[in-house]
């Protein structure tokens, strides 16, 4: 019948409204394609570790691609390349994006990591690694990456985590206004992993829970309703100290 006909109408059109993914839930599927998993690069990747060096190690020549040398800026492998495993190569980019913006933060961070000793020194590459990762984990971007061809809408519904969620929903709402949001956050972050790692016993053994400490701090910047920009939840990850 007639009712019946305009119900079932109504019925689809809201159905198919409220199927669609949202503009942030679109905008965090498509940054997340472009950024999460890359893959090594021989040529691109190659020339931006040496960039990163001369901006860690300026006037110093640069070693080759597998050196020891390379533990002089954090790296544990011989070979740069190995270490970035975990993370992609999306924590190069961060790691030179944070050297260029900030070289001189950058740079006394990284002499600060060195320590005293070699027993209160932790590997300064590899520290923003494991932020990059933490942060990609405690979003959930990498099961994201990993369920390809699903909308981000039915993402959401496979990953129930609350806090996860929640955080997901932030960074993808910062996306739609601030492209490089991402990139503002990993310093942030990276510098409370700093602050952390300072108030701490500052042994290689301590250095998971430095990791779980930030990661607190962190997803409490990221979740907190009042901070709506990256310069907001940095100052909010950063106020914890």
């Amino acid at each position: 019948d007639a009712k019946g006909a305009l119900r079932e109408k109504i019925l689809r059109r809201f159905s198919g409204r409220f199927s669609k993914p949202l503009h942030w839930q679109e905008k965090l599927e498509e940054w997340t394609k472009e950024n999460v998993n890359l893959s090594w690069e021989e040529d691109k990747h190659s020339a931006e570790l040496l960039e990163l060096w001369r901006l860690s190690m300026p006037g110093r020549e640069a070693p080759g691609r597998k050196d020891k040398a390379w533990a002089e800026i954090g790296f544990q492998q011989q070979d740069p390349a190995s270490d970035f495993r975990g993370a992609g190569m999306l924590a190069l980019k961060e790691l030179l994006y944070f050297a260029r913006d900030q070289t001189d933060l950058y740079c006394k961070m990284l002499e600060r990591s060195k320590g005293a000793t070699p027993q209160d020194e932790y590997p300064f590459a590899c520290g923003g690694i494991n932020v990059c990762f933490m942060l990609l984990d405690m979003m959930q971007l990498l099961q994201l990456k990993g369920a390809a061809g699903e909308s981000s809408a039915k993402v959401n519904e496979r990953y129930k985590n609350k806090r996860a969620a929640s955080c997901r929903r932030a960074f993808g709402s910062l996306l739609l206004t601030f492209p490089d949001a991402f990139s503002h956050l990993f310093v942030a972050a990276f510098q409370v992993l700093d602050q952390e790692w300072m108030r701490s016993s500052r042994t290689y053994m301590g250095f998971k829970e430095v990791l779980t400490s930030t990661r607190i701090r962190v997803r409490a910047g990221l979740r907190d309703p009042y901070a709506k920009t990256p310069q907001e939840i940095a100052k909010v990850m950063l106020a914890q100290a």
